[in-house]
């Protein structure tokens, strides 16, 4: 619910691009979309230039896992990323690891999944369970990175 003024956001399986254009439109600095889907990419393009966003929101073409890859090698870090990968794919088992080394300390990620996730993997991975619920078939979790990692 509260302001992201400042943010830094990443949003790893865009999608339709409701998570990350949320969170611009709530003050993020920064939001970096990756989408491989090329009907969804011409989308999110056409509501960023709807929205004249440009200047918040970068869109990249790619693989989520290679993107974020990269991103984590370049030494990026972001204050909140959205993880909602396809389900049925076990994204997650790789998606997640590679999330928690490209947040901040402090900083949050937002999960959604067909299962809920056990807090010892989010534990493991220095991430402390902050909020969990579910709505419908749809399980979200909102994770805490541990300060002292």
């Amino acid at each position: 619910g509260g302001e992201l003024d400042g943010s830094l956001v990443l949003d790893l399986f865009a999608g339709s691009g409701a998570l990350g254009f949320e969170a611009a439109s709530r003050g993020a600095r920064h939001v970096l979309m990756v989408e491989s889907d090329t009907a969804a990419l011409r989308q999110l393009l056409d509501v960023r230039d709807r929205l004249d966003a440009a200047d918040r929101v970068e869109i990249r073409p790619g693989d989520a896992l290679v993107a974020g890859g990269r991103l984590r090698d370049a030494g990026s870090r972001f204050d909140l990323i959205f993880l909602d990968p396809p389900f049925g794919h076990r994204w997650l088992d790789n998606a997640l690891p590679l999330a928690a080394s490209l947040c901040e300390p402090s900083g949050f990620i937002y999960v959604e999944a067909e299962a809920p996730l056990a807090t010892t993997v989010a534990a493991a991975l220095g991430l402390e369970m902050y909020r969990h619920d579910v709505a419908g078939e749809v399980f979200y979790h909102l994770l805490r990175r541990n300060k002292k990692d």
